[in-house]
């Protein structure tokens, strides 16, 4: 409701401190006293922070979400959400860059291609619903593709779990958005048709707060809306396309980004120089054989992807599930002895194998 999101971060204990204070003055909570606890959100984060601009920008986070909630109750929308001609020319650029990878992507899933490419703020109810949808299924694929680079990489030394949380974090996803070009695609409130702007609730007279020089190199340095982009393009390829197209274009990508750090894997059917026998032994270890710094990454990396992909996220209580247990192999197959078999067989065999043997029967599992 609305009062929730007025008062939860204003009171941590919800239980605990709102009672509190509803017993000493019931009034604050009144609809009537709606606006006084906005300035009090307002001053308390200013308190926090010590940053009017910075409060201001909460506050206008907290009008957001109402907007929010008036958008999924009466059917309003904001002056961003009414722009949607834009939208269009998204997806002919995708395809148009996508194809210059080799890959022919579809009008059936269009939609889901635009919705990769959108602000939060920009996005409709529904179009909002898929965002978890696809970057937890994207975040799966991509830190699947990080993990065999590393793991297929004879250069690769005994920092490679450290390596591996590097290259799987936002700092370096938006390195590899923005070489494929997704900043210059994004869609948000910035990139709105400005005739919009005379139509907004709130008045342009002068910039937001949000918009100051500050903000504004914070956000550059950061840019995390881009990196959760990329997951969701690469999570509507797999859809579209399968699970190894968009496997080998994430590795693509990130070899493109990072050539010196990313050569082209190392693999026993492929590699000329048969002479590489630690390497061999690091890779293609006999069943049951312990685990190092290498296999242990490739195992966490391996089991969230054979959990997200083999189960699926459309559904909140599987993507809940899978959020908790990352890297849990509790609902994976019932026999402990099997679930190593099962990674042994992926190393020697690959993950085409691993899928065509174990996905089904994962989902079954988890389904029981």
């Amino acid at each position: 409701t609305v009062n929730e999101i007025l008062d939860y971060s204003t009171f941590g204990d919800w239980d605990i401190d709102r009672r509190a204070v509803e017993s000493y003055e019931p009034a604050f909570f009144s609809r009537d006293n709606t606006l006084k606890r906005l300035y009090i959100k307002a001053y308390k984060v200013y308190q926090l922070v010590g940053n009017e601009n910075k409060s201001a920008a909460c506050l206008f986070e907290l009008i957001y979400d109402i907007f929010i909630i008036l958008n999924h109750r009466l059917n309003l929308k904001t002056s961003y959400q009414l722009d949607i001609k834009g939208r269009e020319n998204i997806f002919a650029v995708l395809k148009k860059a996508l194809k210059g990878y080799g890959i022919e992507i579809s009008e059936k899933f269009k939609k889901d291609y635009i919705i990769s490419m959108l602000d939060r703020k920009v996005a409709l109810i529904e179009e909002s619903a898929r965002f978890p949808i696809l970057e937890q299924l994207g975040d799966a694929i991509y830190g699947f593709a990080v993990a065999e680079l590393l793991f297929y990489n004879p250069e690769s030394d005994g920092y490679v779990n450290s390596d591996f949380k590097a290259y799987i974090s936002a700092y370096s996803q938006v390195k590899v958005a923005v070489k494929l070009g997704i900043d210059k695609l994004y869609y948000s409130s910035d990139t709105c048709n400005r005739k919009y702007d005379y139509e907004s609730l709130l008045a342009r007279s002068e910039p937001y707060p949000l918009k100051t020089a500050e903000w504004k190199q914070a956000h550059s340095e950061k840019r995390k809306y881009l990196a959760d982009s990329l997951e969701m393009l690469i999570a509507v390829l797999c859809k579209d396309c399968g699970y190894r197209t968009a496997i080998d274009f994430a590795k693509r990508l990130i070899r493109e980004t990072f050539p010196k750090e990313f050569p082209e894997e190392v693999r026993w059917d492929t590699a000329k120089d048969r002479g590489l026998r630690e390497y061999w032994a690091r890779v293609l270890p006999a069943p049951y054989a312990e685990f190092n710094k290498f296999t242990e990454m490739m195992w966490d990396a391996y089991m969230k992807f054979m959990g997200v992909y083999s189960i699926g996220t459309d559904d909140l209580m599987k993507r809940v599930a899978l959020a908790h247990f990352p890297y849990s192999d509790a609902f994976m197959l019932s026999n402990p002895n099997e679930r190593y078999i099962a990674f042994y067989e992926y190393l020697h065999n690959g993950i085409d194998y691993a899928i065509k043997v174990y996905s089904a029967r994962i989902a079954e599992e988890f389904n029981k």
